[in-house]
């Protein structure tokens, strides 16, 4: 696996996969939490402290989700996000069909929103489609690894945005912080 220097391009396509980070801590936090969970029920049970065990239950519910969302993600091993010169292909694990492809002609708008919420950062790519391509998709971008390398949610936006603007390849910019805006808005020639 190649790591890319500044000026250095990445050619179509451009896979970006889960990072080993996101999938460690993911397990790591199901398996320390489903047990404790399964030990917390017979303990609201006696006390009759049916919020504590609806909460409980709805808690294991969406860590059981995680895990089998994480599984099936892994047994794939299909890109999460990927950039080719046809569109955009987006892994979507619980819907049918699971690989959503979105060709250039059909997006009319891009937008990249950056959502701060207290601690927690949030990039979201919103796909505008043109009238009668369907309806609004919005994904949210995480750090993610390409060719070896993981890439920030900045990295992923420039790139996104320099495919929107249909160039031929990719080319890899380091960003710096004066570089980062919170919304960057795109609109297609027509």
């Amino acid at each position: 696996m190649q790591t890319l220097n500044q000026g250095q391009g990445l050619a179509y396509p451009i896979e970006f996969y889960l990072s080993q980070k996101t999938i460690a801590v993911i397990l790591a936090l199901g398996l320390l939490l489903l047990p404790l969970g399964f030990y917390a029920v017979p303990w609201a049970q006696q006390g009759s402290q049916w919020v504590a065990l609806l909460f409980i239950w709805l808690a294991i519910g969406i860590i059981l989700l995680s895990l089998t969302t994480l599984t099936l993600t892994l047994i794939k091993r299909e890109p999460l996000l990927r950039i080719s010169d046809q569109g955009l292909d987006i892994l979507q694990v619980l819907q049918t069909p699971q690989q959503k492809h979105v060709p250039w002609k059909e997006i009319a708008h891009l937008d990249i929103v950056h959502r701060a919420m207290k601690f927690n950062e949030v990039w979201v790519l919103v796909l505008h489609p043109k009238a009668g391509y369907g309806k609004v998709i919005q994904y949210p971008i995480k750090p993610m690894r390409c060719q070896g390398r993981l890439y920030r949610e900045q990295e992923i936006a420039q790139m996104l945005e320099q495919a929107f603007d249909r160039h031929s390849d990719t080319q890899h910019q380091p960003m710096s912080t004066e570089q980062t805006a919170s919304t960057v808005s795109l609109s297609k020639p027509q």
